[in-house]
């Protein structure tokens, strides 16, 4: 079935976890510069139980290649990183085109404009959905404007598409609040009204119990689907090594506690490998 018939019908959809924390997969144009790695790393999460692929473009905007002045061609990359994801998913699992934030505050916080962030979501989402995507995830957006104007591109470029929208919460408390000070209700009903399919939350410092306040918060606000994709842990530097500190069992239960609260789209961030989604699916399905 299509993704907004899935997410109409209630179904659970497992995607798969963190791509930019995996060895050697920081690079904003390894997608052209060692596909094998990103096609491993999707297959990888294939065999973990993955629903779903998130293709591996979420900095592959042109306001952020510009503002982080990245030597990187946007229309290839994009490209490359929606065929990739294609080609390890097959027929018979979904693909999920992956649009980030632009790297730069709003106007009149910061020197982002409507304008440009428009142009910017509506060009990628146009590579994204010419390449075969099945729908569009928005994540790790810190203002829920910037996340509306997001969705609002890719409901103009590819009104077929189902769109998920993810924002990141600097707090639990208080209802909830991201960077900007949006409360978790205030996201939910703008998304909302911007005819997001499925709406959530994704990376940041917050713990699992907190996650799984604000999706309870979300709940409150929506009938829509709701999305989460915890980290595994706040990243430490330890012996010039980045490590997570949640092990693989400690997020699932962490996962299951945001199912708990409402939760139907679930997948990894920062830090998660297929080890972290095989325990996961299993474990979900071992409950069905």
């Amino acid at each position: 079935m299509d993704l907004r018939t899935a997410f109409s019908s209630g179904r659970r959809l497992i995607l798969d976890g963190a791509m930019g924390t995996l060895p050697g997969m920081s690079g904003s144009d390894v997608n052209l510069t060692d596909p094998e790695r990103v096609l491993q790393a999707h297959v990888g999460y294939i065999r973990a139980g993955s629903q779903a692929l998130i293709t591996n473009t979420l900095r592959l905007n042109r306001c952020y290649v510009g503002y982080h002045d990245l030597a990187v061609d946007i229309s290839a990359a994009n490209r490359a990183g929606a065929r990739l994801a294609r080609q390890a998913a097959g027929a018979d699992h979904y693909v999920l085109g992956n649009i980030g934030p632009v790297g730069k505050l709003l106007d009149p916080y910061g020197e982002a404009t409507v304008q440009g962030c428009t142009a910017a979501f509506m060009e990628q989402a146009a590579l994204l959905a010419e390449e075969g995507v099945d729908g569009f995830i928005i994540e790790t957006m810190m203002d829920v404007n910037e996340a509306c104007l997001a969705v609002a591109a890719c409901r103009h470029t590819a009104p077929s598409l189902p769109v998920m929208t993810s924002v990141v919460f600097e707090t639990a408390a208080h209802g909830g609040r991201t960077l900007m000070g949006q409360s978790a209700g205030e996201c939910a009903r703008k998304l909302a009204e911007e005819h997001a399919d499925v709406i959530g939350t994704n990376c940041g410092s917050l713990t699992g119990p907190e996650l799984k306040d604000i999706i309870g918060t979300f709940r409150r606000a929506t009938s829509l689907p709701l999305l989460v994709e915890l980290n595994a842990g706040t990243p430490t530097l330890a012996h010039g090594q980045t490590r997570h500190g949640v092990g693989i069992s400690e997020f699932v239960e962490r996962t299951k506690d945001c199912i708990k609260s409402g939760a139907s789209v679930v997948g990894g961030c920062c830090g998660t490998t297929p080890e972290y989604i095989a325990a996961l699916s299993k474990k979900l399905r071992a409950q069905e």
